[in-house]
């Protein structure tokens, strides 16, 4: 019983932050990265033209803000189904120690049927 009331609190405790804007930040500052390098040899493959790589620069740096959105959803998921796994282990564990059925039947009185 003690094992499964820790298992969700430490559920709890690990519950990513709703807020998804600072792995919006973090994931924007690498899309920058990759898309200058994208974006310039896109523009390079393109005979130089620049529009191609900024189209290429921005659709980098959203990309990478909606992967980073993505994951975020998908931890929240994950941390979501832990509790629900857990708060249902409890919910076994108590419905199982306060139910009639869990002990024994009574002893009857030998030869009686």
């Amino acid at each position: 019983m003690v094992d499964a009331v820790v298992a969700i609190n430490v559920a709890r405790l690990k519950y990513p932050s709703k807020s998804w804007i600072v792995d919006g930040i973090f994931a924007a500052m690498f899309g920058v990265m990759g898309g200058a390098i994208l974006g310039t040899l896109a523009g390079e493959f393109a005979d130089h033209t620049p529009a191609v790589g900024n189209v290429v620069f921005g659709l980098a740096i959203i990309g990478s803000v909606l992967v980073a959105r993505y994951r975020h959803r998908r931890k929240i998921v994950a941390a979501d189904e832990k509790i629900a796994q857990a708060q249902a282990e409890l919910d076994r564990m108590v419905i199982r120690n306060l139910s009639p059925s869990a002990y024994p039947p009574p002893m009857t009185a030998a030869g009686t049927t």
